[in-house]
């Protein structure tokens, strides 16, 4: 009977609470209501940079199709032969969408209109989701990452043209809402709260996406040119805006160095020709980059050398002139083409033989080819997301295209060699300034070249930013041609008709996740969502 009296009790018990709310119940006390937007603002600055995997994909797909570095087996295997692998393309798309896309709008969200921490929060979404669109087209934009606020988990693709009206909208926007006397930026990995840096930087990502319009919209991209410089781009290498990881080689860590060529990969890294002579010729002599950026190791030790004394003077003598963290450059052949990774016939090497102390080395040839420098593959090198050698150039650009601005063409370009030869300070390279200073005055503009040079310096400050470079070639239609071009080496198994690829498809999994929206995006490109077709801002 008592145990009868034990279970009715206990039925009557949850039945009453069945008949109250349990909001507070279920509540977890010792949980946050809202989370601090300047806690946000740094996941969404370091993101681009963070993992080795994100920077190996992009160096890929877009970077097999820049010209820049060869050698790496994904890059040659895929990327260089036009090869289709959905691993590739799909990276950006899903990290990006639960990752940045969500934190830099839940920033938004958690920030009121007319606050510092809005205000870069409007210049965050646009520097993420033009990554975004630039590389796929038409995107979720206007109801992506708002899931946790609006419920709507299969956000529509807005149109590129107008995602780009919402990207001049936004920066604008965010020039007038930062105040100086406004709230503290407190975790700021760009600027340290600078409120006058982010204003050019808003300005400056404004002028670079009003050049992405120079074919399909050549007045608009005119006008927001003009009133991007109007309102204050960027005006010394003190602008740049960059992220600098701890020295920390362990993936799992928030803080990890992953830029550029990361440590782990550096050897599996070449130099190409077209970047080799790009910086060898000129127009008349060595870039001062040259040396900073190329390397032969002699061996696999080298690869940790931090200063000439790594290297003896005698491995030193054999060469032309000292280069810089414990390497020496080697003779200007020493370069491989992006077709397949192999050394070219042109430029075939034997090993040579040297003499270190009283004894004699050989040098393979294998360790002959120029590679990434220690300073560029350091684990804790800088990674430049937008540099004031680039803003000059597109000023530069802008004069040529428009007439836009008092400087000359020719003055800009010279001081966009001087300041992208400079900003290597940022990686511990010591710069000789008055070389510097000497070689930039020697540049000029020639006439009928203006767009090409101007672009080839533009290639140059892209060469670790393959989706940048990737999109200058395709605004441009193919500058630098000297340099940006594609080789259709292995048409066997090109997938791309023998052209270099203008967009990435989306990942298969959208056609069953969000199947409507996807849909009427495919049938906006005429029905097929491959990578031969064109971004808005890509029009023939």
């Amino acid at each position: 009977m008592k145990r009868k009296h034990t279970i009715y009790f206990t039925v009557l018990s949850f039945l009453l609470v069945g008949c109250t709310d349990l909001t507070e119940l279920n509540r977890n006390p010792a949980a946050t209501t809202s989370m601090d937007p300047n806690l946000l603002l740094p996941s969404v600055q370091y993101y681009e940079s963070c993992t080795k995997q994100n920077m190996v994909r992009f160096m890929i797909y877009p970077g097999g199709w820049n010209n820049h570095f060869t050698g790496y087996s994904g890059m040659v295997n895929y990327g260089a032969r036009g090869v289709f692998n959905s691993g590739y393309a799909n990276r950006l798309w899903q990290q990006y969408y639960p990752n940045p896309v969500k934190n830099v709008m839940s920033l938004l969200m958690n920030s009121e209109e007319g606050t510092n921490i809005h205000a870069a929060g409007r210049v965050m979404r646009v520097e993420t989701f033009m990554r975004l669109t630039d590389v796929y087209g038409d995107i979720p934009f206007s109801e992506s990452g708002t899931a946790f606020e609006t419920g709507i988990i299969s956000p529509k693709y807005d149109r590129q043209a107008d995602i780009y009206d919402t990207f001049f909208n936004e920066l604008e926007t965010a020039v007038n809402e930062f105040s100086e006397s406004g709230d503290a930026l407190t975790n700021d990995l760009y600027f340290s709260g600078d409120i006058s840096k982010w204003k050019k930087y808003a300005n400056s990502l404004r002028l670079r996406a009003a050049m992405r319009l120079v074919k399909v919209d050549p007045e608009r991209a005119a006008a927001e040119a003009q009133s991007a410089i109007n309102a204050g781009v960027m005006t010394s290498n003190d602008d740049i805006v960059y992220i600098r990881h701890e020295n920390n080689r362990d993936d799992a860590s928030a803080g990890n160095a992953f830029a550029n060529f990361i440590h782990l990969y550096q050897n599996q890294f070449y130099v190409t020709e077209e970047l080799r002579d790009a910086l060898k010729g000129g127009q008349a002599d060595e870039d001062p980059r040259f040396r900073i950026v190329a390397a032969a190791y002699l061996e696999e030790k080298y690869l940790d050398a931090t200063s000439p004394t790594d290297i003896t003077d005698e491995v030193y003598s054999y060469y032309s002139g000292i280069g810089q963290a414990g390497y020496k450059a080697l003779p200007a052949q020493c370069a491989r083409t992006l077709s397949d990774g192999c050394i070219h016939p042109d430029y075939a090497l034997s090993d040579i033989s040297i003499t270190v102390g009283s004894s004699p080395v050989t040098v393979s040839q294998h360790w002959q080819w120029l590679r990434p420098s220690t300073l560029i593959a350091a684990a804790d090198a800088p990674y430049i997301k937008m540099s004031y050698a680039e803003v000059l150039l597109l000023q530069a650009e802008a004069k040529v295209r428009y007439g836009i601005g008092e400087t000359s063409a020719e003055e800009l370009y010279r001081e966009a060699i001087d300041a992208g030869c400079r900003q290597f300070s940022l990686f511990g390279a010591d710069i000789d300034e008055a070389e510097t200073s000497r070689y930039a005055a020697s540049q000029t503009l020639e006439a009928g070249q203006e767009l090409e040079l101007i672009n080839t310096q533009l290639w140059l400050q892209y060469m670790f930013n393959p989706i940048e470079a990737w999109s200058n070639t395709r605004r441009t239609d193919g500058l630098p041609e000297r340099y940006a071009k594609y080789y259709n080496y292995y048409p066997t198994v090109n997938t791309t008709g023998g052209t270099m690829p203008r967009r990435l498809p989306y990942p298969a999994t959208e056609q069953t996740r969000n199947s409507v929206n996807y849909q009427e995006a495919v049938d906006r490109m005429g029905g097929t969502d491959v990578w031969t077709s064109r971004v808005w801002w890509d029009c023939e």
